[in-house]
């Protein structure tokens, strides 16, 4: 229900743009699939589809993984008779208006603060986990790894500077994450936020702003990892969580 909710969201933005090209929903693991989606741009009579992902970073779950699902279903549908142009918006984490939009959102919801010293107020950035291995690779070349770390922090380092700049504050945040799976003896990139809460409460912290960077909608790591876990959390420790829009 909330993709359908963003989908209608960003419909209507680009109507309000006077941009006529529909959009349609598909996922790699739940239906609507990629290859539905496929079947129904061309059932519309379109030709050429342009694959925006809602990732915004580098590694194979968040890349190179969707370009194979895209890969799988065009031969899928093309069994069917249907032969489309695909093609796959790069991976966005530096553009402008990824970083705007996600700084606005910051802004507007540290504005909200009823004048908390910043000396109690944790900024953390939060993104999916990933295995350490993976991350070690999700450079665009061999020996280049650990973009994905990089990228996080890059963005993250470049809202906190603006976000301060913005409301006269000193503002330092640091880079968490959420939805870890896997064996335990897998090592995956840490520190989990739940885990880092309770670091800041005893470190005196009172209020933590979470800032979803790794998400552009709200879903299952968004509303239960953090709405519903992470806040279970900080009310275990009384800290006041805010958590910054996707």
């Amino acid at each position: 229900q909330r993709s359908g909710d963003r989908l209608r969201q960003w419909s209507a933005e680009l109507d309000a743009r006077a941009i006529s090209t529909p959009i349609v929903w598909g996922n790699r693991n739940s239906e609507p699939f990629i290859a539905d989606a496929l079947r129904a741009s061309h059932a519309a009579g379109h030709r050429r589809v342009v694959a925006l992902t809602t990732s915004a970073y580098s590694c194979y779950s968040s890349c190179r993984q969707y370009r194979e699902n895209l890969a799988d279903a065009a031969a899928a549908v093309a069994e069917d008779g249907i032969e489309l142009q695909i093609d796959k918006v790069s991976q966005y984490d530096r553009r402008p208006g990824f970083a705007a939009a996600n700084a606005g959102e910051l802004v507007r919801s540290l504005r909200a603060l009823d004048g908390a010293p910043d000396a109690e107020i944790a900024l953390l950035f939060v993104t999916h986990s990933i295995p350490d291995a993976m991350d070690d690779t999700s450079g665009p070349g061999d020996g280049d790894g650990n973009l994905y770390q990089r990228q996080h922090l890059a963005l993250a380092s470049q809202l906190a500077e603006r976000a301060g700049r913005v409301l006269g504050r000193e503002l330092t945040g640091e880079l968490v994450f959420c939805s870890r799976s896997g064996p335990p003896t897998q090592p995956w990139l840490e520190p989990d936020i739940n885990d880092r809460l309770r670091q800041l409460a005893a470190e005196g912290v009172r209020t933590a702003v979470i800032v979803p960077l790794g998400f552009v909608s709200d879903h299952m790591e968004v509303v239960y990892d953090l709405d519903t876990e992470a806040q279970q959390t900080a009310d275990e420790l009384g800290l006041r969580l805010v958590r910054v829009p996707t």
